[in-house]
């Protein structure tokens, strides 16, 4: 929904860093980018670097060569150590002048508790945070938001309680991300969120924005 704008901006190659399963990378060639080469960079493909699967993606464990339209890092970056830096060398090496970048992080540190610190987060962003790292990077802010703003309140109600039982900054054995709670509910949960998603995007244009779980930039090389 946020690319849709993009549609005939010529997107051609595109870089999912962080891709995992490489789902949203899939469904955005499908949706957006019909014909769109789909590249899906995860440390985690150790063993099946460069294969690929029918026509629809390349999955490679390695920093790809080349250049892209576009590069995605989807909850990527909070798990980087030098977060400017990893994003100033996917600049400077795999996109070119006009390449568009979307990049989406956890919001607000006051948030961060055993969640982040089980999945490696070093830290969450204020949307001026991730604004000056996206600047840093030589990249120029175009769109950006918010995301779940639902889902503020238990997140703050579960930061509460472990500042109280002192265990935020611990991290717990981790449980799967798979989904276990069928069809039904996920659809449902899926067109809540859609439908927020798009209450968002109408009230930023009107220059309204109401603070999320999450928070996303759509940025451009200059």
């Amino acid at each position: 929904m946020i690319l849709r704008h993009l549609e005939d901006e010529g997107i051609t190659e595109i870089l999912d860093v962080g891709a995992g399963d490489g789902w949203l990378g899939g469904e955005l060639r499908r949706e957006v980018f019909p014909g769109a080469r789909l590249t899906c960079w995860d440390r985690e493909y150790a063993g099946e670097a460069g294969l690929t699967f029918g026509n629809e993606a390349t999955f490679v464990a390695d920093r790809p060569k080349g250049r892209f339209d576009l590069v995605m890092l989807m909850d990527v970056l909070e798990h980087v150590d030098d977060d400017a830096g990893f994003l100033r060398a996917l600049s400077e090496d795999n996109s070119r002048d006009g390449t568009w970048f979307l990049v989406c992080v956890p919001a607000w540190d006051a948030l961060y508790c055993s969640h982040d610190a089980t999945f490696t987060h070093r830290r969450r962003y204020s949307p001026g945070e991730l604004g000056e790292v996206l600047r840093t990077a030589g990249l120029e802010v175009v769109r950006d938001g918010d995301m779940f703003q639902t889902l503020l309140v238990p997140r703050a109600l579960r930061v509460l309680v472990e500042s109280v039982a002192g265990t935020r900054r611990q991290s717990r054995e981790p449980k799967s991300l798979s989904w276990s709670n069928g069809e039904v509910l996920a659809r449902t949960a899926e067109k809540f969120f859609m439908a927020e998603a798009k209450s968002n995007l109408a009230l930023r244009r009107l220059g309204v924005r109401v603070p999320g779980l999450s928070t996303w930039a759509l940025c451009r090389r200059g």
